[in-house]
């Protein structure tokens, strides 16, 4: 499948049809229709960047001949010598609490954004898998808890609103809120 061919794919899973697309991100679609044709090189770039945006789509991609979805490492903020040494200078300036702080956000984001990897890895494997399991156990994480490595199946996540429910219910009214 040719990129261009991968690309209307994209298009249509996700649009009705690429007239849709085009009036969703403004771009005639005689122009999308022309990449089609005579392909992505031959696209002016403020278009390709239009269409690679709006379907999250890696520009990069195209250098090496595939489509790929956007991870959250091609959106690491690269910074300048200058810029890294001020941040390293202003690090040092902090007082053992302060570092202590830096030190514990970075762990904390560093974890979820292995763990955002994780599941765009995930979904791409889900994407391309002819029989998907009945089930997908989620990080919790991904659903806003704290723990990256406990995993929730839809069943397990009812059973516990239910007991969450059935608790709620036996509280006394003495210690409810008034």
């Amino acid at each position: 499948m040719t990129m261009e061919e991968s690309l209307k794919a994209e298009i249509l899973s996700r649009y009705k049809s690429v007239n849709d697309f085009a009036s969703v991100i403004g771009v005639p679609q005689s122009t999308i229709a022309s990449i089609f044709k005579r392909g992505i090189g031959k696209a002016g770039v403020q278009t390709v960047l239009k269409i690679f945006n709006a379907l999250d789509l890696d520009v990069e991609s195209i250098e090496r001949g595939s489509l790929e979805l956007k991870s959250s490492s091609s959106n690491v903020i690269k910074y300048e010598p200058a810029e890294i040494e001020n941040i390293i200078k202003k690090y040092c300036s902090l007082d053992q609490s302060g570092q202590e702080a830096v030190q514990y956000t970075l762990n904390h984001e560093v974890k979820r954004v292995q763990t955002m990897q994780e599941l765009e890895e995930q979904i791409a494997e889900l994407q391309t898998d002819k029989n998907p399991p009945e089930t997908y156990k989620l990080p919790f994480a991904a659903r806003g808890g704290f723990e990256a490595d406990i995993y929730e199946t839809p069943e397990e996540r009812e059973s516990r609103r239910e007991a969450t429910l059935r608790d709620l219910e036996n509280i006394p009214d003495s210690k409810l809120p008034d």
